[in-house]
């Protein structure tokens, strides 16, 4: 694990890779988690110049009514998650060609109008497809016109959506390689997340070995006698002999040499773990206290 710790571009982080590493209800979850369900209890706010304040607070007692902050956060969770998500909604008088249409046509059509809101769904990016266009002059570059939801089979137009990028990847190729979306946030604290575990995962190990016995020999002797060569094979053997010591296989050690208990030290050990645990919240760019707290 010390040497499988890069952390590759979204497009090569696969949907059931990246929801592996979230879900395995450790650090990685606990991160997700506090970032995207801070708007539960920060919440959120509207403001528009063109609504008065009559407008607006009628507007907020909709959205309570829909539970939108809680549709914000989760589809905040899949952009960490995923690099992207998307969030629209369904009207009353939908149907698969009107979900292509911008909002000023169906305003037109009567779709558009007071309580037409059905429901929202929220997709993330791995359920919407998009076709970016490799110009990165025209309009609909960074902005596509229109996204297709294949398990709608229709496209949706992009005026009802609300695309959600927690981490945009920059340039001209960052777009086109993640096509349109942005990386995961795994991508950001995996080596670190993977370095404060491996450090953890070792502490029972360096336990069960508190103490560790040494054979000390003398090899002057051998070394004149019998040359390099017979040193060598000495060293040799006992070099195999040790690495095959292990708890469930003793070796047995003779009067040959000296006899030394090397006892380990583990004074430095919380300072390296709280290092390690540091990095980690900085990489995620969390404090430290709220990230190892229970709330």
């Amino acid at each position: 694990p010390a040497r499988s710790s890069l952390a590759l571009p979204n497009v090569y982080i696969s949907p059931w890779e990246a929801n592996s590493l979230y879900s395995q209800k450790g650090l990685f979850e606990t991160i997700i988690n506090k970032k995207s369900k801070s708007i539960l209890l920060n919440g959120c706010n509207i403001e528009n110049p063109k609504l008065s304040q009559e407008q607006l607070d009628e507007v907020k007692q909709r959205m309570e009514r829909h539970n939108f902050r809680s549709l914000l956060s989760e589809s905040t969770l899949n952009s960490l998650v995923y690099g992207g998500a998307l969030v629209f909604p369904m009207f009353k008088r939908d149907n698969p060609l009107t979900t292509s249409l911008p909002l000023s046509t169906l305003l037109k059509l009567g779709v558009l109008g007071k309580d037409c809101i059905d429901y929202f769904v929220i997709l993330d990016r791995w359920n919407v497809f998009i076709i970016p266009p490799y110009n990165p002059t025209q309009k609909d570059f960074l902005r596509p016109e229109v996204y297709t939801i294949p398990f709608l089979g229709s496209d949706v137009h992009h005026t009802r959506c609300a695309r959600v990028v927690t981490a945009k990847q920059a340039g001209y190729w960052g777009q086109v390689m993640n096509q349109g979306w942005g990386i995961s946030d795994l991508c950001g604290y995996l080596q670190s997340g993977m370095n404060y575990k491996v450090a953890v995962q070792s502490l029972p190990l360096m336990i069960q070995q508190m103490s560790i016995l040494a054979r000390t020999v003398n090899v002057d002797g051998v070394l004149a006698t019998e040359g390099r060569n017979a040193l060598d094979g000495l060293v040799e053997e006992e070099t195999i002999r040790m690495r095959e010591a292990s708890p469930d296989n003793p070796v047995t050690l003779d009067v040959l040499g000296d006899i030394k208990s090397i006892d380990r030290n583990f004074s430095q050990v919380p300072e390296l773990i709280r290092l390690l645990r540091q990095d980690l919240a900085s990489d995620a760019t969390l404090p430290e206290p709220l990230l190892f707290s229970k709330g």
